[in-house]
């Protein structure tokens, strides 16, 4: 039953990210229809206005009802109808009517409370029964009507599509279609905190994609949008090939597939090898690696659904910008509009498998950006894996202290020490740092062998255990780096080398794996890591 379980999962989140779909856009209703995700056990986003869209017969007047609240409007010539409720208080179980000229829609067991999107790559993909002791962390609390969960299918469009293939699922232990053990694991342990701390019912979606790049989730006015030339370039792409499968599917299609059709039933006669299905003559056709063609057919249906925020773990692959932070700044920015609300929440996933210098964009984009939050979670590889991070759960619950503290106004410590400032004292150099919390604290640096890690691996038993830092290089003039001893004095970190004896610059995990992981010894005595850094402003 499990194995079936995480076919299904995989199927909806994943393999559909390749399909194209043959009829993007819902055709003229002829009746009263919702989009998919205004269905059963639905969270509605609580304290904020409440858009609700939908279809009916042209001109036809259609009222939407919920608690004390009634509200009507009139579809347009296209049929397309949308209102907007005014802000909902928390609410466990609740119903909302949608009632038009000759249909009645009753929307049952609707929550209010928090509603977020979990979006990105595999990582965001991978599912919560993959590792045993992620599993174990979330069964406790797995019957939780208040918390659910929503995959959206993946499906790749040249066309912004109207609707998705999608379906909310109250959270339970016992195995269903897609339940607790297929759905994401980061997404699901995520949602699963706030439920606990917030005490208000949880909702999150996810609209991931293994193995795509950034740019299939923005939309191509926000890639224009961008001073980036790369992105602009995905932009200049997307509508070139859209425009080229617009004309194809209008003038060519129609022909081709009678053709088609013909040709594969006198294959079939002649046992004889079956024609090719028309495509459009556009490389890559419905590849959800494609400027846009998953913000077409997955993220944007889902807009303007109100949300307080969005998780985003993707990084591993590039797709066209120039500089990943361009590409951070122009999603948060297209997300914020598509979403009418320019405070909307990013809160970014620190990638392990990249370059210092990747990690160093995703560090500056969170210190530029407000409302956003960088989740550092270099301890959470292990001996055989540092691309997707076993240990989901603690990456979850990183994020969601980022939330409590910066979404939700919580007085706690969400980061770990994050460089400041450095001052040279001769052979040495004292570093000061931001996100103290409680104290600067050393970890014992990890097995390089170990493959399962326990909690003080990563970062749960400072107080018992401190040790030497290490990590850190330091250089003179020369720009020679060398490894450094370091020790914590106070809030500060001391860095020094015999073998540097006027210093001017200190790194610390600017290396890739293994160093990152087995090296990660920085935190502050609330449990989080700094984020690797250097005080130079070096090209290499």
């Amino acid at each position: 039953m499990m194995n079936r379980l995480i076919i299904t999962a995989a199927v909806l989140l994943t393999l559909l990210a390749s399909a194209y779909a043959a009829d993007p856009v819902v055709k003229a209703a002829t009746k009263l229809k919702l989009p998919a995700i205004f269905s059963d056990h639905m969270v509605l986003q609580r304290e904020i206005a409440v858009p609700v869209w939908g279809w009916a017969v042209a001109d036809e007047e259609v009222t939407v009802a919920i608690v004390d609240q009634t509200i009507t409007t009139k579809t347009g010539a296209d049929g397309k109808w949308k209102l907007t409720l005014k802000p909902l208080t928390a609410a466990d179980s609740i119903e909302m009517v949608v009632k038009g000229k000759e249909q009645t829609i009753t929307i049952k067991d609707v929550a209010v409370g928090e509603v977020w999107v979990a979006s990105g790559q595999s990582n965001m993909c991978i599912p919560i029964n993959r590792n045993a002791d992620d599993l174990q962390k979330i069964m406790p609390y797995a019957d939780d009507p208040g918390l659910r969960m929503c995959p959206v299918a993946g499906v790749a469009s040249y066309v912004l599509r109207d609707d998705v293939t999608a379906s909310w699922i109250p959270s339970s232990s016992k195995p269903k279609i897609i339940n607790t053990y297929g759905f994401s694991a980061i997404g699901y342990a995520f949602a699963q905190e706030l439920r606990r701390t917030l005490k208000v019912p949880v909702g999150i979606f996810v609209a991931a994609v293994g193995g795509v790049p950034g740019t299939p989730y923005i939309s191509p006015e926000g890639m224009e949008a961008s001073n980036d030339a790369g992105l602009k370039n995905c932009a200049e792409r997307y509508r070139k090939d859209s425009a080229t499968v617009a004309k194809w599917k209008a003038e060519v299609e129609p022909d081709a597939m009678v053709k088609y059709l013909a040709d594969k039933e006198l294959a079939k006669k002649n046992n004889t090898a079956m024609p090719i299905y028309p495509k459009p003559p556009v490389v890559g056709f419905g590849s959800s690696s494609n400027p846009s063609m998953l913000y077409n057919g997955q993220l944007g249906p889902l807009q303007p659904y109100a949300i307080r925020g969005a998780l985003w773990y993707q990084g591993e692959s590039g797709g066209g910008p120039n500089d990943y932070r361009a590409l951070l700044d122009a999603l948060v920015a297209d997300w914020r509009k598509g979403w009418n609300n320019p405070e909307m929440a990013l809160l970014v996933v620190q990638i392990t498998a990249q370059s210092p210098e990747f990690r160093e964009k995703q560090l500056k984009f969170w210190q530029a950006t407000p409302n956003t939050g960088l989740a550092v979670i270099n301890d959470t590889c292990d001996a055989k894996e540092w691309v997707h991070v076993k240990y989901k759960t603690v990456a979850a619950h990183r994020l969601s202290l980022i939330a409590r503290a910066v979404t939700y106004g919580e007085k706690i410590e969400y980061s770990g020490p994050v460089y400041d400032s450095v001052k040279f004292d001769g052979p040495k150099a004292v570093l000061s740092f931001t996100h103290v919390g409680a104290g600067l604290a050393a970890k014992v640096p990890v097995d390089p062998t170990a493959l399962v890690l326990t909690a003080a691996d990563m970062g749960g038993d400072l107080t018992a255990k401190g040790g030497v830092l290490k990590g850190f290089t330091i250089a003179g003039a020369d720009n020679k780096f060398v490894p450094a001893i370091a020790e914590i004095v106070g809030d500060t970190v001391v860095v020094s080398s015999d073998k540097v004896t006027q210093p001017t610059s200190v790194r610390y995990l600017w290396s890739r794996w293994p160093e990152l992981w087995t090296d990660t010894t920085l935190y502050n005595l609330d449990g989080l890591p700094a984020p690797p850094f250097r005080t130079d402003k070096l090209s290499r």
